[in-house]
């Protein structure tokens, strides 16, 4: 019998973003991703870079993803984003808003 694994911070959001990008087409910013999601829920762990897919809708980026977390029940910490972008601990997949990759030079970026 497999034990139950134990929950780490970024899940709900990670699930959150798997399932809204299941199904997405081949070789666009939404299927990586996906992808990157998938990856991060097999590791489980806090400390590898968390994928944020951003659109042109999402922008500013940090006030939407601090208002995603209370509407959609993640359940991060208040300071989760604006900490993990700070110190480079996300890689954002852009999706048309590529003028965002200045504002966060820490991360690594997708176009």
């Amino acid at each position: 019998m497999t034990p139950p694994r134990a929950p780490f911070t970024a899940e709900r959001y990670l699930l959150d973003l798997r399932d809204r990008t299941a199904g997405a087409p081949p070789a666009t910013p939404r299927e990586l991703a996906w992808l990157w999601a998938c990856a991060a829920l097999d590791v489980r762990s806090d400390t590898i870079l968390i994928p944020i897919l951003v659109t042109p809708a999402d922008l500013p980026l940090l006030e939407t993803l601090d208002r995603l977390n209370c509407d959609r029940a993640w359940k991060l910490p208040p300071d989760y984003f604006a900490s993990r972008l700070a110190r480079g601990g996300c890689i954002l997949i852009l999706d048309s808003a590529l003028e965002l990759a200045t504002l966060y030079p820490r991360c690594p970026t997708l176009p």
